[in-house]
């Protein structure tokens, strides 16, 4: 959002109002996950095996989901593609 608000794409108050309902939609609706060392170990793998297109963030992500047994929610198709072929349930 800040990168948004700084680009001019938001006003300051869309953004904290789109902050604050991402928030209470957090709260009502998911669960909050720590990123572990063991994900940061994970990542890196996922990242040294060079044919997927992943970047760090993506692979920490995917680390953190695999690790719950949680299905990895995207809109970033390589990230899906990369998740599903590191063994990841993607949703569709």
């Amino acid at each position: 959002m800040s990168q948004a608000v700084r680009k001019r794409d938001f006003a300051i108050m869309a953004a904290q109002n789109t902050l604050a309902n991402l928030d209470q939609w957090v709260a009502n609706r998911a669960m909050r996950a720590l990123t572990r060392t063991e994900d940061i170990q994970a990542a890196e793998n996922f990242l040294r095996r060079l044919d997927l297109p992943l970047r760090a963030p993506d692979a920490i992500h995917i680390a953190i989901a695999m690790r719950l047994g949680a299905a990895l929610a995207t809109f970033d198709e390589r990230m899906a593609t990369s998740a599903r072929i590191l063994g990841a349930v993607v949703m569709a």
